[in-house]
């Protein structure tokens, strides 16, 4: 079954919840950027600047055909002295995540 979900719709999303923290003043910058392969294919992008001069940096490569499918994805999130405060990808060069059941970890 197809998605009825366009990358346009999906930017668009993006941005409206970005322009809802700049109104706020807790984002101060937004540098997104787009790359559609096609309607539903394509790369998006951003380098968010908070009040704090922290930054994440966030990058996307969907496929929406048939579901919202991130084929590749980063979220990177800095202090403002380039300190890692968090990172989450799907990159296959890193080691797999163990996995806990229960309480036995």
């Amino acid at each position: 079954m197809k998605s009825n979900i366009f990358l346009k719709d999906y930017l668009s999303d993006i941005i409206n919840v970005v322009n809802e923290y700049f109104q706020t003043g807790f984002i101060v910058l937004s540098e997104i950027t787009s790359d559609f392969r096609t309607e539903k294919i394509g790369f998006i992008k951003d380098k968010i600047t908070f009040i704090d001069e922290s930054i994440l940096f966030f990058r996307e490569y969907l496929d929406l055909r048939y579901s919202i499918d991130k084929k590749s994805y980063s979220f990177h999130y800095q202090d403002v002295n380039t300190n890692l405060l968090f990172r989450y990808d799907n990159a296959l060069h890193k080691p797999a995540l163990l996995e806990f059941v229960g309480r036995g970890w």
